[in-house]
């Protein structure tokens, strides 16, 4: 479950509807109970006595409880909060305000003081209850933007735990574009260390790599050299290439400037010649095309997996014509209905035989000549 997932469950858990409406009614009554003692201090009178403050402050409860379930304010959504929930905001103020004033208006003694006390209230209550809101919706953009930027950069993993796997740390704490979560290594013994408050994690399974794949958001596992992503590639490089996870390798430290944010523009996604520790081997199909054009073409096996991919690509290569041999009667025919609605043009034979049957063979080669065989055939 990710971060913003736990937040949304939290929220939802325990700053439900009823909550809010606990938090808005004593906020609202704590407005009231401070203009009233704020009141009895500028005032000095004996009106606002110890009882009338009791009073004032039970009577503003009960008003706030009346006109928030009137006006079911408490349902808004805090950081979705718009004009028109402002105005319903508003009204349920005033509700308050005219119930307290009329619940007060049996006292002629109080006259101008209440109404100024009424009024300030009003202001007060107002202010205290949006201004509650209003941090709640700045404090929630700010934290979400934050938790947004952090989110993403791509979480990685360190294989290793040489010096030279540490220092990738260091050099990538002010990246932008990567967040180092941890170290991966093979040896279990290792795996309750922690380095620079990262924890050490060992996968010795392909289900235990998904799980934390699951869990973590992983991106990928950064190898610090070509050795080490060598010396893994039937480990923890297999794991990662079944389970999605990018291997990236770093750069040496002479290619990176002084500047760490400069880290992740070099780092290089894994090549093919990274695990099989020489460089790939480059096949040049213009050759191919010109040793194969206007030729005859065997190719058997011709409806297996390797054999018809071997007949697609022949096929764009201007030959003659191919003799397809398989003893697969359903595979040669799907192939067939194939080529002909991918090559129309193409010159192509099905044979149906055994290249274990010597006779059957021999037919196929004295029928059609070929010039080239490729041989995909399982036996």
């Amino acid at each position: 479950m990710g971060i913003i997932d736990k937040l949304t469950k939290y929220v939802s858990n325990y700053l439900s509807t009823r909550v809010i409406f606990v938090v808005d009614v004593l906020l609202s009554a704590a407005a009231s109970l401070c203009v009233i003692l704020l009141a009895n201090a500028i005032v000095k009178t004996d009106i606002y006595g110890g009882a009338f403050v009791i009073h004032w402050t039970v009577i503003s409860f009960v008003a706030s409880v009346l006109m928030f379930v009137v006006t079911r304010s408490y349902r808004i959504i805090i950081r979705h909060m718009s004009l028109r929930d402002c105005i319903a905001f508003v009204g349920a103020i005033v509700g308050k305000t005219v119930f307290m004033a009329v619940a007060f208006a049996l006292d002629p003694g109080l006259g101008t003081i209440l109404t100024v006390t009424l009024i300030v209230d009003f202001f007060v209550s107002l202010s205290v209850l949006l201004g509650i809101r209003i941090l709640m919706i700045v404090a929630y953009n700010l934290f979400n933007k934050r938790l947004r930027d952090r989110q993403t950069r791509r979480r990685v993993l360190i294989y290793g735990t040489t010096e030279k796997a540490v220092s990738i740390v260091t050099r990538l704490k002010s990246s932008p574009h990567y967040n180092v979560i941890g170290f991966v290594v093979t040896d279990d013994r290792n795996i309750s260390m922690t380095i620079d408050n990262l924890r050490v994690h060992s996968f010795t399974t392909l289900e235990s790599l998904r799980k934390f794949v699951y869990n973590n958001s992983l991106y990928g596992i950064i190898f610090p050299t070509d050795n080490e992503l060598r010396s893994e590639k039937d480990g923890v490089v297999n794991f990662c290439n079944k389970s999605g996870v990018r291997l990236l390798v770093a750069p040496s430290i002479e290619k990176v400037d002084e500047n760490a944010s400069n880290a992740p523009k070099v780092m290089r996604k894994v090549n093919i010649e990274d695990l099989l520790g020489r460089q790939e081997i480059r096949i040049s199909l213009d050759e191919i095309k010109e040793n194969l054009r206007g030729k005859v073409v065997l190719v058997t096996g011709a409806a297996g997996s390797i054999g018809s991919e071997l007949v697609r690509q022949v096929a764009g290569f201007g030959v003659q014509k191919i003799v397809l041999f398989d003893n697969a009667e359903t595979p040669m025919h799907n192939l067939r209905l194939e080529l002909e609605d991918r090559f129309p043009d193409l010159d192509f034979t099905p044979v149906i035989g055994d290249v274990r049957l010597e006779g059957r063979l021999e037919y196929a080669f004295r029928r059609w000549h070929p010039s080239v065989v490729f041989c995909a055939a399982a036996y």
